[in-house]
């Protein structure tokens, strides 16, 4: 799950951030799971790797000096079958 989340975004991230430094000007934009503010016992490694993925995009953000743009946005929670899965465990918190 790290390997996807984590290290893919960031080598996606490097293939097409020269490019878009080369126009100075372009977007990312990342929208993390926000199973990361509702980590739980079946879900804190999950929450974990999210956690690193907005680790990455801040860090981006602040070491980039140029006018490329980058964000995350921080979405409500969707009622989709993993959040669905979880409430029915008793496990996460109820929207």
């Amino acid at each position: 799950m790290c390997e996807v989340n984590v290290f893919e975004g960031m080598a996606i991230t490097k293939t097409v951030l020269p490019s878009m430094t080369e126009k100075n000007s372009d977007y990312i934009i990342n929208v993390p799971s926000k199973i990361r503010e509702l980590a739980t016992p079946k879900s804190n490694s999950y929450a974990a790797i999210i956690q690193a993925v907005l680790s990455f995009i801040n860090s981006l953000r602040m070491e980039l000096e140029t006018n490329v743009n980058v964000s995350a946005a921080s979405l409500s929670p969707l009622e989709t079958s993993f959040l669905i899965l979880r409430i029915n465990e008793g496990t996460t918190l109820k929207m």
